[in-house]
């Protein structure tokens, strides 16, 4: 409840002016009882209560708080002993790792292979083919065919600095026989294969060997050369011209070319002879099958460094040789 208002006496009993004094100090001490009346009955209870609201609300604040922090400080107390857990786990870890790591040098010194631990590496022959070295991850093999052309260019992302080759030289084209007798099947190229060391980037010129070609019928005639294969300083030779005349029998036979500078050099050795009724087979090279006469009948060849078939001087042209080919197989990072 407000409060009222004390009333205004006026000016203040005084004793210099007797004659109003009584009145004045009346007035005044019954305001005042008024003011004290309602100061107890309602003013000074309402602070009380205030003061007591306070006091229980910052001692509740207070009892909280303690929780709190009691709680807090477990948790603080939890996550030392998790971290603490944590790092034992990681030391022992880590004590597991370098003990493997130290047995597999010892097995590294004992064998002499290296150890991949480096997880981007893998174990693999080294460059001069006598150990083991670690290599980059990410290999691709790679193989090129190459069939004309004179210039090959080793790609910047090869791997090992090697280029593995296989090359055959270009067939013989068939030779002529007299009047309707087939003449000399071709011969097959020769066939040579290695590993050669190249530098990425840089340029190596090779040859094709071209196929013998087919000679008309009219007249009994030799066949045709097949040219000469050549990268590395290796050779796969063209096989030479068949002879004039009625196809060979027996061992004799036809030449297939010569093979040099390779780690294997196959050269006049795919050839195989039968009788002539059985008729005439010059053996495959490894890209091809070799033209066949058979009778008075011929079987073209195909593929790459084979012979050509022979023909007749009354009314069959001999077959053309096949040309040679060189195949490279190589590792290229990606």
């Amino acid at each position: 409840m407000p409060i009222d208002l004390l009333p205004s006496y006026g000016t203040p009993p005084n004793t210099s002016d007797p004659d109003n004094f009584d009145a004045r100090a009346d007035a005044k001490v019954a305001a005042d009882v008024v003011f004290v009346e309602q100061m107890n009955a309602d003013t000074i209870p309402g602070i009380n209560a205030a003061v007591v609201a306070v006091n229980a609300a910052m001692d509740a604040g207070l009892a909280n708080a303690a929780t709190n922090a009691a709680t807090a400080a477990t948790k603080a107390g939890e996550a030392s002993t998790s971290a603490a857990d944590a790092l034992a786990y990681r030391n022992a870890a880590q004590g597991f790792r370098n003990e493997a790591e130290y047995w597999a040098g010892v097995a590294e010194e004992a064998s002499g292979i290296p150890n991949p631990t480096d997880p981007g590496k893998f174990l693999a022959v080294n460059a001069t083919g006598d150990g083991w070295e670690l290599k980059a991850a990410g290999l691709r093999m790679v193989t090129e065919y190459l069939t004309s052309g004179t210039t090959w260019t080793a790609p910047a992302n090869l791997v090992g600095g090697r280029v593995k080759y296989r090359m055959v030289g270009g067939g013989a084209g068939g030779g002529i026989g007299a009047t309707t007798s087939l003449g000399n099947i071709g011969g097959p190229g020769g066939y040579c294969e290695g590993v050669a060391s190249v530098t990425p980037g840089s340029p190596y010129t090779y040859a094709i060997g071209a196929g013998g070609a087919s000679v008309p019928s009219g007249a009994a005639a030799a066949g045709t050369a097949g040219g000469n294969t050549t990268m590395f300083g290796a050779t796969a030779g063209g096989a030479p011209a068949p002879a004039s005349g009625a196809q060979a029998t027996g061992t004799s036979g036809v030449a297939g070319g010569a093979a040099t500078g390779g780690g294997i050099n196959v050269g006049d050795a795919f050839r195989l002879n039968t009788s002539a009724a059985q008729g005439f087979i010059v053996g495959n090279t490894p890209f091809g099958i070799n033209g066949v006469n058979a009778q008075s009948v011929g079987a073209a060849a195909s593929g790459y460094g084979v012979g050509g078939t022979g023909g007749t001087a009354a009314a069959v042209a001999s077959g053309a040789g096949m040309p040679g080919l060189i195949v490279l197989d190589y590792l290229v990072s990606i």
